[in-house]
């Protein structure tokens, strides 16, 4: 949604404004802020799996209760991010983004689906933190 918001900046003008959207400072603050808060929190999400998880898993461990604890929490926060940038693209595109069937609007749908999936739900960050503060030793489907 950031890539198509940004690629329609060029062209989208807000009724009774002659401006486009990448020539007004609010958008360029808003884009420059939402890219980077993504970029942001997909790092420890590909930390998380790729180097800890992997590293534990080739060197003939297992996959212990916090590196599963690790792995999850930052999905949970990944989604987060992503379904602010999603909403602030969404309201960037204006009319754009409600035009049924078009890109940011299914986008915009299955980033709130998304958002209900248990893997990345309340009670996973919850699950997490318990663990990491030694309440839990482990949880099931964590």
């Amino acid at each position: 949604m950031l890539d198509d918001v940004e690629d329609l900046a060029a062209t989208k003008v807000r009724m009774s404004d002659m401006a486009t959207l990448a020539s007004r400072p609010t958008f360029q603050k808003g884009l420059a802020h939402h890219v980077a808060a993504w970029r942001a929190a997909r790092l420890p999400v590909r930390d998380a799996f790729t180097t800890a998880a992997e590293a534990a898993v080739e060197a003939g461990g297992d996959l212990t209760p916090g590196l599963r604890a690790d792995m999850r929490v930052p999905a949970v926060y990944a989604t987060d991010v992503a379904r602010s940038c999603a909403e602030w693209a969404h309201l960037a595109a204006g009319t754009t983004a409600i035009r049924e069937g078009g890109r940011l609007e299914r986008a915009f749908r299955d980033m709130y689906t998304c958002t209900q999936h248990d893997f990345i739900s309340e009670k996973v960050a919850i699950d997490v933190a318990q663990i990491w503060l030694g309440i839990i030793d482990d949880q099931f489907g964590l």
